[in-house]
């Protein structure tokens, strides 16, 4: 899924980043689907055609000739009566939300926000205290390199070195809900993983 905080400061894309995100791909993504690859490689070259006009570069202009304004793209993308989500940010709530229905209805998975503060399990969503966030984001890393189960007073030490906390779930003091959600035993006494 692509982070949009980031590309919506950008005002102007290279035809190859204008494409992924065209389909709502992330252009630093390494793993895409072949059926999309097969779309995004025609989309970059009629991209690159958008300059009909021979290109003059001024010292003083702030895009270079590879890259295309947002004004650009979405002008193009209005020609073709399309609407990506990279151009048109009002698209992201209603796609995000059919995404979320289905999810739901799955009743499977585990998202999180870049930042961890906002987690979605089995499509009910806990927002997090910074704390707990990093909590959650040690937990999952781990998880991730094959190893789920970590000391508590390894995340401890990683999240508030300076502190009197002894187990994991003070951070969740106030958030009791998550945490019998999000956080479970491990196997081994005084470890912890999460619970997906």
């Amino acid at each position: 899924m692509v982070d949009y905080t980031i590309w919506d400061l950008r005002r102007a894309f290279t035809a190859r980043e204008a494409a992924h995100l065209w389909f709502e791909i992330d252009p630093n993504e390494n793993e895409i689907p072949d059926d999309v690859k097969l779309k995004i490689k025609p989309m970059e070259g009629v991209i690159d055609q958008l300059h009909r006009f021979p290109y003059i570069h001024f010292d003083d202009d702030p895009f270079p000739p590879d890259k295309f304004t947002r004004e650009e793209l979405k002008a193009y993308a209005e020609e073709r009566e399309e609407r990506p989500p990279f151009l048109f940010p009002e698209e992201r709530k209603s796609r995000h939300e059919r995404h979320d229905i289905n999810k739901q209805a799955k009743g499977t998975g585990f998202t999180h926000s870049p930042d961890f503060r906002s987690i979605n399990k089995d499509g009910k969503i806990f927002e997090l205290t910074p704390a707990q966030a990093q909590v959650v984001k040690i937990l999952w890393k781990a998880k991730e390199v094959g190893t789920p189960a970590l000391g508590r007073d390894y995340i401890i030490e990683q999240v508030s070195p300076d502190t009197s906390i002894k187990r994991i779930r003070e951070y969740f003091r106030k958030n009791p809900e998550a945490f019998k959600a999000l956080i479970e035993s491990g196997s081994k006494k005084g470890t912890v993983r999460l619970k997906i």
